[in-house]
């Protein structure tokens, strides 16, 4: 079968069929960008007798079932808090800041403040805390944040 040589440019050859056709209206559009939102917090950092305390992400709450160390948002200028954060002030104290960190879930911006903390209750912790071992959390399904402040050596 001898081949057919084109001497005619094609433009439309290396054209989609839909703009060959005029029919972009059919392609998907990109969603508008999310506002990014600033979220500023205190990341706990309470030990006892060689182990860490830890809280487990709620039902319904981003990151659901992911271990974290206690972190308290700070009420923005709006007035709103995120929602990413919900623990209760009344169990923990926060003390002197260790170091802070930065990171980003989505369309969240966190600017965080590592701080020595205390647990303000005795006996076994409220539901959603716990105590692990730091060989327990090297292993754990944890917050990225919760990694960050690992690596950062924290606990060290």
């Amino acid at each position: 079968v001898p081949l057919r040589v084109l001497t005619e440019p094609r433009p439309d050859l290396h054209r989609p069929r839909r703009r060959r056709t005029d029919r972009t209206a059919e392609l998907p559009q990109l969603a508008a960008p999310r506002a990014t939102r600033t979220v500023e917090l205190d990341v706990l950092l309470i030990g006892r007798a060689g182990r860490w305390l830890v809280e487990r992400r709620g039902a319904g709450a981003a990151m659901t079932g992911l271990l974290q160390f206690p972190s308290l948002e700070r009420v923005p200028p709006s007035g709103e808090p995120s929602g990413l954060f919900t623990l209760s002030r009344g169990a923990l104290k926060s003390g002197e800041v260790l170091g802070r960190l930065r990171h980003a879930i989505t369309h969240h911006r966190i600017l965080a403040w590592v701080r020595a903390g205390r647990a303000a209750f005795r006996g076994a912790p409220p539901d959603g805390l716990a105590w692990r071992r730091r060989s327990e959390l090297e292993g754990a399904e944890l917050t990225g944040m919760t990694r960050k402040v690992l690596r950062t050596g924290f606990l060290d």
